[in-house]
């Protein structure tokens, strides 16, 4: 990513991708229960994961502060010869994390915290699809979102050390999380 100077910090912008276009359904028997199910070819799954970001990491004397921001464009296609299906999300995460440096290897550390888990494919998949190893027909729901992870903490660290390469660090802290869909 692209890299810049602001105040006593540096300001990074940059992008993931992830793009996986290939048969899912691959194998004998899921050719054999495509025809079942009046598909003329075996259903083709392609999934785009694009995600830009923008990191700003500084410090201010005893004080260091990270703050990310990502935006995260998903889409999920099914490729068959009646029905195609797509499914499109645009969704932003973020993390702030500032860091008190107390004295000696002591410090207090507060992050917010805003993340994404999302379906696997096979749980979105919209389709019936035989599951060899299970010996059974399963579907997926392609109208689950991701779920949304809040979280809050605070915590208190203090590290000692004894010897040039030993050292124990002690962390207590306190913390709220909350997931919604």
């Amino acid at each position: 990513g692209a890299h810049g100077r602001i105040y006593s910090g540096e300001l990074t912008l940059g992008s993931n991708f992830n793009a996986n276009m290939g048969d899912e359904t691959a194998s004998v028997q899921d050719r054999l229960q495509t025809v079942e199910n009046g598909m003329r070819r075996t259903p083709k799954n392609n999934t785009l994961h694009i995600m830009p970001y923008l990191i700003y990491t500084g410090k201010m004397g005893p004080l260091s502060i990270q703050a990310v921001a990502e935006m995260q464009h998903f889409q999920y296609k099914v490729e068959t010869m009646e029905t195609p299906y797509t499914s499109v999300h645009n969704d932003f995460t973020g993390k702030l994390m500032a860091e008190w440096h107390l004295q000696g290897d002591r410090s207090l550390r507060f992050m917010l915290d805003r993340k994404l888990e999302r379906p696997s494919a096979a749980q979105i998949y919209p389709y019936l699809n035989y599951e060899p190893k299970r010996m059974e027909y399963v579907k997926g729901n392609p109208e689950l979102r991701p779920q949304m992870i809040h979280e809050v903490s605070l915590d208190y660290l203090d590290t000692y050390r004894w010897e040039e390469e030993r050292r124990l660090t002690l962390n207590a802290g306190i913390g709220y999380n909350r997931a919604t869909d």
